[in-house]
């Protein structure tokens, strides 16, 4: 039996966090869904949490796998899935209560094929509080250009155009599209700027109402040596695929994108003694991008941050907190 919207949530040992994610669904305005979780060969009690809740709730499934990594849990729910419409949920984020109603309508209204909320990134005492407001939603529309400039581009804050999480999707715009199985991150923004590539018309919901848990814990995941590569891959495939498209903006942007990522996890390196090697390995591999031909076109912020973060980590420091300083200035000022 169909319905409307196919709901997916990979998971893998979120046991802490699953229940609160699911109840966010179950708690929705819109009531035609149906909640895909793919359960990646969790070791903790995540399965059994989803169990109860699929007997209280049966529009939830559960599927189990072996662990195939999240690549593989998305494309076998997306194979599995009956719905006309494909919203993504990771299992330890929440959204408002009336966020898949509110993109379900406007999508039958405007024909959209992608659509997505405003993030906001939340702590765990931050959560409980999240969707209290009553705000009315408030809607921008995007073709061509201006959702390309989202996904390269944008650095307004909420707009969040590269993570899967809360991502709308018209089945039609799939096409056959599957995530990549061989990366270990980064499969999200490839899968997205696969999407991107085909101009599909999108809305942003520009109300804060998919909220991103940031929870410690995947650390060392996100700086082992096959993450750095993969995460490396990514933003390089992006850059040389809009290079060779005569896409130069894009490119360059596609560039300050790889840099601004690898100089992110040095600081996240820096700040846990543990990691010193990770620190050492994304140096040589901000050291090696900057002998790219596009390094001179970034911007010169992108530049000089480069440069510090290789000859002077210190100052590096400084000037990044400088930056933010600054920031929260402007936008008190503002």
């Amino acid at each position: 039996m169909s319905v409307k919207l196919s709901v997916i949530i990979p998971l893998y040992n979120c046991e802490k966090y699953i229940g609160a994610c699911l109840n966010s669904v179950m708690e929705q305005t819109f009531s035609d869904w149906e909640a895909l979780v793919v359960d990646d060969g969790s070791t903790d009690g995540s399965g059994e949490i989803c169990r109860a809740l699929a007997e209280k709730d049966r529009r939830i499934r559960l599927i189990s796998q072996e662990n195939r990594g999240v690549s593989t849990a998305r494309n076998r729910a997306m194979d599995e899935a009956r719905g006309e419409y494909l919203f993504f949920l990771d299992s330890d984020d929440a959204i408002h209560p009336r966020l898949l109603e509110e993109l379900v309508q406007k999508a039958e209204e405007t024909g959209v094929e992608l659509a997505f909320s405003y993030t906001v990134k939340l702590n765990d005492g931050d959560m409980e509080g999240a969707f209290r407001s009553r705000e009315e939603p408030s809607w921008r529309l995007g073709e061509g250009s201006e959702v390309r400039r989202w996904f390269f581009q944008s650095s307004e804050q909420g707009v969040q155009l590269r993570q899967m999480g809360g991502k709308f999707l018209s089945r039609k715009l799939l096409s056959g599209l599957r995530f990549e199985k061989g990366l270990l991150q980064g499969e999200d923004t490839l899968f997205l700027y696969r999407l991107v590539q085909k101009d599909p018309r999108t809305l942003c919901l520009e109300n804060p109402w998919y909220v991103y848990r940031m929870r410690a814990g995947s650390l060392t995941h996100s700086l082992g040596p096959q993450s750095l590569d993969a995460s490396r891959k990514v933003f390089q495939i992006i850059r040389e695929e809009e290079g060779r498209a005569g896409e130069r903006a894009n490119a360059v942007a596609g560039h300050q994108m790889l840099l601004g990522l690898l100089l992110s996890k040095m600081e996240l390196a820096a700040d846990h003694p543990g990691q010193k090697a990770a620190f050492t390995t994304l140096r040589e591999m901000v050291r090696e991008e900057r002998k790219h031909s596009l390094y001179r076109e970034i911007h010169w912020t992108g530049r000089t941050g480069a440069v510090t973060a290789i000859y002077c980590w210190p100052l590096h420091r400084i000037m990044k907190w400088g930056g933010r300083m600054l920031g929260k200035v402007r936008k008190k000022e503002g």
